[in-house]
């Protein structure tokens, strides 16, 4: 067992270890946005019950070669928080699955875990739905997408500008540009387990550990994170389960 510390990323505690990215985000259930917290005991592939933390590591496995490739050039996905910037992957040991935003959109991104710290617990929720965070075109679905990649929530266009309202009751868990590819970046915590995720802002008008109401502002729409165009990615996550946004949201009704 590992017990991360301030400053642990997935990645980093994978080189540290020498275990595979995948395998350490396997056994412990992470998925995208892969969040780790301060104090949170990870488990070791292979079922290793040692407890580490402190002057880590116990035992010293060697680390693996530097990676040749510095980069990896994938389809636009949504984040992770906190703390340093990981080394990147080669693109063979890139986690799967892709989030992608607009189809024509391409950007760098790397496959990290930043430490987010403990938030106050969210609030009640205001109704059994979710609301949408704006209104606008729906140019990225949810799902499966062409050559493989995967689109963990949905991608909304809208003008420069356009305020971004909380999609309900929460605690604001991250607000930041830590993650290439999503931009300006911010994560909700609500009640029950749920989160929702809102990637390619323009201004953040939140921070971490602030309290939000469903309808609050918390950002404007913006194209950072190597978009094209302005839009929103918005996820709504169950605990680690990505669900379809449009099966969480009221039928948008639009003016004219």
């Amino acid at each position: 067992m590992i017990v991360v510390e301030r400053g642990d990323t997935l990645y980093g505690l994978s080189r540290e270890y020498g275990v595979d990215f995948q395998d350490l985000a396997r056994a412990n259930g992470l998925l995208p946005p892969y969040l780790i917290y301060v104090d949170q005991r990870l488990r070791l592939p292979g079922g290793g019950a040692q407890v580490a933390s402190g002057g880590r590591p116990p035992f010293s496995p060697p680390l693996p070669p530097p990676q040749s490739n510095p980069d990896i050039s994938i389809v636009p996905e949504p984040p992770v928080l906190g703390a340093p910037e990981p080394e990147p992957l080669d693109e063979e040991a890139q986690p799967a699955p892709v989030i992608t935003t607009a189809p024509v959109d391409e950007v760098v991104a790397t496959p990290s875990a930043l430490v987010v710290p403990e938030t106050p617990d969210p609030p009640p929720r205001a109704g059994a739905k979710f609301q949408w965070p704006l209104v606008g075109e729906v140019i990225s679905a949810f799902g499966a997408k062409d050559e493989g990649t995967r689109n963990d929530g949905i991608n909304i266009a809208a003008p420069e500008g356009t305020p971004v309202r909380a999609a309900e009751n929460g605690i604001v868990a991250y607000a930041g540009n830590e993650l290439r590819g999503f931009g300006n970046l911010i994560l909700i915590q609500h009640e029950d387990g749920w989160a929702t995720a809102y990637a390619h802002n323009g201004r953040i008008l939140v921070e971490r550990g602030q309290r939000v109401s469903l309808g609050d502002t918390i950002a404007t729409v913006g194209s950072t994170g190597g978009v094209d165009r302005p839009q929103l990615h918005f996820e709504i996550r169950q605990g680690t389960t990505a669900t379809n946004p449009i099966e969480n949201l009221p039928p948008l009704v639009t003016s004219g």
